[in-house]
């Protein structure tokens, strides 16, 4: 499938544009201080407000994607500060109750997990956190529901009994029940909005699928033929409107519904804030949207006073991501000019190139200066027009006190509900070593456990307690030292290796304690961690800007690997 994309883009690009709004650190800025810990940003939380939606005000779809089972900011880097559950929900509601034109509000599914291979059954605390979302999207005036493998992770049962629940559409085009009696959802589902009618339909790729899916009681069928099956219902067919909800990989999603011309806007969800933009793909309008609740789509459509079938046309000139692509291009041609420049020779004839350069980067500036200087964007009569903002679910904004208050009755619930199951870790193998605790690599390694306690490791226990999230077994396990190892720790059984003490990075270390040295070399302990064992928490969910050699740097100090 032939799909345009911003030809400006240079994927190699490696230069970040940077905006200096004078001497006074900005909210903005503090945001992205890599120094700054998020509970130190929720001290920026000074008035709510609620983000203003600019004119033209036009019937809008109001949009969540992939809140993958996201209650509230994981917080481990600044980043992920965004979202939370109370925060988006109070932010719907705003918007609103203050709504003087017609709007839907949808979410397309992937709601219920953070990953899609469960480990084994849903747990209590599974559905005590599907029941706490599903609350928090009836406050949402949620009325349609894509359906996502995320949603399907615990089994067809799981999904049936939390959205049993629900009043809302729920709907899945090309996957089905594989017990064709069972009455989950619809193939597509279609609603008023204002004088327009919208048919929305939801597919999810193959290989989106893993374990713990309940592939057995699902049928999947091939995307292409279900897709313009469906497309031929007289509902869908006579819309005036077709959106469709993708969950996959999204080239291959691209390509499943190549030659697909019907179709006018697709949503998917992305793991990178993907602000406004605008994809091309044919006939459709590709829109994507950062994942976990870190931002709410905003879809303002304005339908040609003659019925027209013409593709939809963005109204703004060049998207915020567009604008920054721009400037990032000419700071990279402005480098390659003056380099050019310094390898001719006084009086020499300039390279052919930098003509070439010079004139893309006139060509650049003036697309650049014309949008930022270009009027409000507004609709025209005769064409179908949209305008899509992804907005960023910021600490700041208004907070809806019910949705807070379950959140709050979760966090404090998750103790007696995680306690009631809770095992000890298995014992090590016969000769393997054990969990000893920081206390015991302290006696003999006294400057680097002064300097570890230094760190954020060593209060990475209290982070969770702070927030009532000890007991969260989605967060526990990066919070302690040798989770679910043998001799290790677990829910309810952290004394001693609450943090994430030397033994995280090192290995467990009785038998180092036991015998440290041989033959005047340190024995039975890892000197040295690798990336793989950062990465089993600092993933790219959790801590967006990872970097090995970066953080490494930060834990080493005096008497713990530090080279003067």
């Amino acid at each position: 499938m032939r799909r345009a994309s911003f030809i400006l883009v240079l994927t190699t690009l490696s230069l970040a544009w940077t905006l200096v709004a004078g001497c006074k650190t900005t909210a903005q800025e503090r945001l992205q201080s890599p120094k700054m810990s998020t509970i130190d940003m929720l001290a920026w939380e000074t008035k709510h407000r609620v983000p203003a939606l600019d004119a033209p005000y036009a019937p809008t779809l109001f949009i969540l994607v992939d809140l993958e089972g996201t209650i509230e900011p994981c917080g481990c880097t600044e980043d992920v500060i965004y979202g939370g559950i109370s925060r988006i929900v109070g932010t719907l509601r705003a918007w609103q109750d203050a709504a003087t034109y017609p709007f839907l509000t949808i979410n397309t599914g992937n709601t219920l997990f953070a990953f899609s291979s469960l480990q084994a059954a849903p747990t209590k605390q599974d559905h005590a956190r599907a029941a706490l979302l599903h609350e928090a999207l009836h406050h949402s005036r949620v009325q349609v529901q894509g359906v996502g493998p995320l949603d399907l992770a615990g089994g067809l049962e799981f999904f049936e009994e939390t959205a049993s629940k629900d009043t809302t559409s729920f709907v899945s085009t090309n996957v089905k029940p594989a017990d064709s009696t069972r009455n989950v959802w619809a193939p597509f589902h279609v609603a008023a909005l204002g004088e327009m009618t919208v048919a929305f339909l939801n597919v999810i790729h193959p290989s989106a699928f893993e374990s713990g899916s309940d592939e057995e009681a699902l049928a999947v069928e091939d995307i292409h033929e279900s897709l313009t099956e469906t497309l031929h219902y007289p509902e869908v067919k006579n819309a005036d409107l077709r959106i469709l909800f993708a969950h996959g990989d999204v080239d291959l999603i691209a390509d499943a519904i190549q030659e697909i011309t019907s179709l006018d806007f697709v949503i998917f969800g992305s793991d990178e804030d993907a602000e406004d933009r605008v994809r091309a793909w044919d006939h459709s309008r590709a829109l994507s949207l950062w994942s976990q609740g870190r931002a709410v789509g905003v879809l303002r459509l304005s339908r040609a006073a003659s019925s027209t079938d013409g593709p939809w046309e963005n109204a703004r000139g060049l998207s915020q991501n567009e604008q920054k692509e721009y400037r990032s291009l000419l700071a990279y041609l402005d480098e390659q000019i003056e380099a050019l420049d310094a390898r001719t020779e006084p009086g020499e004839t300039p390279p052919r190139m930098r003509n070439t350069l010079a004139q893309r980067r006139a060509h650049y500036l003036e697309k650049l200066e014309a949008a930022e200087n270009a009027p409000p964007p507004a609709f025209e009569s005769d064409k179908n027009q949209f305008l899509w903002d992804s907005i960023r679910i910021t600490p700041n904004l208004p907070v809806h006190a019910d949705t807070e208050n379950a959140r709050l009755r979760y966090n404090h619930a998750l103790q007696q509900i995680n306690l009631q199951d809770a095992l000890p870790p298995p014992p090590p193998a016969p000769g393997q070593a054990s969990y000893v605790g920081a206390a015991q690599c302290i006696a003999c390694h006294q400057d680097a456990g002064a300097f570890w306690k230094s760190t954020p490791h060593a209060t990475a226990y209290a982070t969770l307690q702070e927030r009532d999230k000890a007991y969260d077994l989605a967060c526990v396990g990066c919070h302690v030292t040798g989770y679910h190892a043998p001799s290790g720790s677990a829910v309810g059984y952290t004394d001693g290796l609450q943090n994430v003490q030397c033994e995280s990075c090192h290995g467990p270390g009785s038998l180092h304690a036991h015998a440290p040295v041989l033959a005047g070399r340190p024995q039975h302990i890892e000197r040295d961690a690798d990336a793989t064992r950062c990465l089993s928490c600092h993933t790219s969910a959790h801590s967006t800007r990872f970097d090995y050699p970066t953080y490494r740097a930060r834990i080493l100090g005096a008497g713990h690997g530090d080279v003067p």
